[in-house]
């Protein structure tokens, strides 16, 4: 409802300043039409930046780091003294390698598992702005890009043919003025 309110009054404000300017002895319509250029492309550039400030705002949370599952294993090196032969300390001694080794890889995997969980939150953060946010952003604001390139269009004619414009404009001038003075005769 707003939007279309807005584009009422700026459609019936530009057609009152194009038949004013009809009623002028120079042909002002080439500056009328630069303005209108201007102006439309100062609105699609501030609602450009509007929409890139908005989609900026989408708040991004990141994920908090997962706690990590660790376990951790003491050796006794001094219980290797008590086995009979040196094989069997040795084999004791792999052993006790062998479990950190294990241990190293377990603790490896859960901080690749939890990388992997960041990472894929990450690329739906950013895909949840690319689909959502920007696009909503951009719809707020469609109105407003509509009029800008109404005016646009408008002030590109009226720069492209600015004596034919001043000509419609002097005889939507005289027309508004004729029926004017025919709704106070007939008032008077």
């Amino acid at each position: 409802m707003k939007i279309v309110l807005g584009m009422t009054v700026l459609v019936v404000s530009f057609a009152v300043i194009f038949a004013l300017l009809g009623g002028a002895e120079a042909n002002h319509m080439l500056v009328f039409g630069l303005l209108l250029a201007v102006f439309s492309g100062l609105v699609t550039i501030a609602l450009a930046a509007t929409a890139k400030i908005q989609a900026m705002r989408a708040s991004f949370e990141p994920t908090p780091a997962l706690t990590e599952n660790k376990s951790y294993s003491f050796s006794n090196t001094t219980a290797l003294q008590n086995f009979p032969s040196e094989e069997h300390r040795e084999l004791a001694s792999l052993r006790q390698d062998l479990r950190a080794l294990q241990d190293l890889h377990a603790s490896a995997a859960f901080e690749l598992a939890a990388l992997k969980t960041h990472m894929r939150l990450c690329f739906d953060h950013v895909r949840y702005h690319e689909e959502i946010t920007l696009p909503r952003a951009l719809a707020g604001q469609a109105g407003a890009i509509i009029i800008a390139a109404l005016l646009t269009l408008v002030g590109t004619a009226l720069c492209a043919l600015p004596d034919k414009a001043y000509l419609l404009a002097e005889t939507i001038n005289i027309w508004f003025a004729a029926g004017w003075q025919s709704i106070i005769l007939w008032h008077g």
